[in-house]
């Protein structure tokens, strides 16, 4: 298991205020959802991509780059038919260009290399009037 494994939620033992901040993460975006089509980078287990579904969202596009946490997150998400998951690369989101209204990436900036290409490819799908929501940590962990 990586470092970034071992940080996603559900994937194990985490200490409860990091799972309490991760739910106030997805009920503050959630509130931005209704009637949209949304991409979820890095959904992780899929419970961000339930909650923006039970938020009113149109559409949710769920994506990770962990086949496991793609596993998972299907699973999770089963019962809802506006959440669509897949495995993707935040580098290379199968979208459409100009064809997501919200674009949530939690937590994920911070492990990726190349983050000027995945803020290009954030560019790319989201509509000129989208919104990219996102959060990194500003601390030592």
């Amino acid at each position: 298991m990586t470092a970034i494994d071992r940080e996603r939620l559900g994937a194990g033992t985490l200490p409860i205020w990091v799972i309490h901040e991760h739910r106030a993460r997805w009920r503050f975006a959630s509130r931005f959802v209704s009637g949209t089509i949304v991409a979820d980078c890095a959904c992780g287990v899929g419970l961000g991509s339930l909650i923006f579904a039970e938020a009113g969202a149109a559409r949710v596009w769920a994506f990770d780059r962990s086949a496991e946490a793609v596993a998972a997150a299907a699973k999770n998400c089963a019962h809802s038919p506006r959440i669509f998951v897949q495995q993707a690369d935040g580098l290379e989101l199968p979208l459409e260009e100009q064809s997501v209204d919200v674009l949530i990436s939690f937590e994920t900036i911070e492990h990726i290399q190349d983050d000027e290409g995945f803020l290009s490819e954030v560019a790319r799908v989201l509509r000129r009037d989208g919104s990219f929501i996102c959060s990194t940590p500003n601390r030592s962990v």
